[in-house]
């Protein structure tokens, strides 16, 4: 059971991984208008400001992989996930206030559900861990 949720945890990581290197290199680099034509939540954002939460989601990418990377036990990945549950609820309060919440809340509850994933298991596995289980 131990061996599923490690590989169940590592398989979600990496695709949320790919999926906010992408969107956090986008953020970072694409012009502003480009990121208001894709409906990017950091569109109405000062550029600086959406260039670091760019930068940011990409720390966070890394992070999430860092110890499948690494062969680690570090809660690396745990704390990414918990900045990008709180950058997705962020997210869906910039979506509301601009009237676009409809086209974006699946896509972002069904990110904040796997992040919760990520940190449920990596919980429990360092718990088991931990006390030797």
């Amino acid at each position: 059971m131990r061996l599923f949720a490690m590989a169940v945890s590592w398989m979600v990581q990496s695709l949320l991984a790919a999926f906010f290197a992408f969107v956090g290199f986008m953020k970072a680099t694409a012009p502003m208008a480009d990121l208001a034509r894709y409906h990017a939540w950091v569109a109405g954002l000062p550029e600086p400001v959406a260039r670091i939460v760019g930068v940011s989601e990409i720390a966070c990418a890394i992070a999430l992989v860092m110890p499948i990377m690494l062969r680690s036990r570090g809660s690396w990945a745990g704390w990414a996930a918990i900045l990008l549950i709180v950058n997705q609820g962020i997210a869906i309060i910039f979506h509301a206030y601009r009237g676009d919440l409809a086209g974006a809340l699946a896509q972002n509850l069904i990110l904040i559900a796997l992040l919760l994933l990520v940190v449920g298991i990596r919980s429990i596995l360092r718990r088991k861990a931990v006390s030797g289980l």
